[in-house]
């Protein structure tokens, strides 16, 4: 790892690593072919790259960092479309990205921030085993993701690798970002804080398959909160809420019918003391 300083306010730095996990073995035994298959170790080669600065005697902040992991026998564990749980390799994969976040202060107690992400995830290499399991494709009939691939034919091989390396990755969305607010301001003996964070999420899907009924669309939400805390900072109340715009989304899944909704709009009240 290697930091280059040139002034007080700005950090460029850089990094490699590597690493591992350990082998082992597929819990799925769904059927006496799939039996606790070994799963072989994972490999990871790792580079970041990144920016840190700070500006107008901290009141200013920009971050950016990109990341390059590239994996060999990368493992997978999740639902497959044939209903079973499994871990299993899949082959060489890369996941690249860039994030950025940002601070201001334009104004006494009063704080804008900001972040967004994008991310690059994609299988490079697959052989037809594991494009099978990825797919839920077999010798013996295409599967849910593969349409129109036909057993038998001299192609059907590779018409299922290229199908797989074509899936997106897991819970992998391409873009996120955030950006919010926060002011202070005393009153009677203490101060009023209030905020709010909007964020937005592209869409993703739950399953290595990628089938219809797997995709999650979080879109946009919007939290908020506004309070009161002491000067001593003993007491603290705090109205909230979140998912304001009352969104309804899939948070994750595990099939078409098999789905864990992300919570409704929701209102709170939170009431803190701190015993000295």
């Amino acid at each position: 790892k290697a930091d280059y300083s040139f002034t007080d306010d700005i950090l460029v730095y850089a990094s490699y690593s590597t690493g591992f996990k350990t082998p082992g073995a597929s819990p799925d035994c769904f059927s006496p072919v799939a039996c606790f298959l070994p799963v072989a170790e994972e490999n990871l080669d790792s580079i970041e790259v990144g920016l840190r600065t700070q500006f107008a005697d901290g009141l200013a902040t920009f971050n950016a960092t990109y990341f390059y992991n590239d994996y060999q026998d990368l493992q997978i564990s999740g639902t497959l479309p044939t209903g079973g749980f499994t871990r299993v390799n899949a082959g060489e994969a890369r996941i690249q990205g860039v994030e950025i976040e940002a601070q201001l202060r334009p104004a006494q107690g009063f704080t804008i921030y900001g972040n967004l992400s994008w991310l690059d995830a994609e299988y490079r290499s697959l052989n037809f085993a594991q494009a099978g399991l990825l797919t839920g494709s077999t010798t013996a009939a295409a599967g849910p993701t593969c349409g129109g691939a036909v057993p038998g034919l001299p192609a059907y091989e590779q018409q299922i690798i290229d199908c797989a390396l074509g899936l997106t990755l897991k819970n992998a969305p391409e873009w996120k970002g955030l950006i919010g607010f926060n002011y202070t301001f005393p009153v009677g003996g203490g101060e009023v804080f209030l905020g709010a964070d909007g964020a937005w999420e592209d869409d993703s899907f739950g399953l290595v398959a990628n089938p219809p009924g797997s995709l999650i669309e979080p879109g946009f939400r919007l939290d908020a909160r506004i309070g009161w805390r002491s000067d001593s900072d003993r007491w603290k109340v705090t109205l909230w809420g979140k998912n304001l715009t009352d969104r309804e989304y899939w948070r994750a899944t595990t099939g078409a019918n098999q789905v864990f909704a992300a919570p409704p709009l929701t209102f709170g009240v939170d009431v803190g003391f701190k015993f000295e």
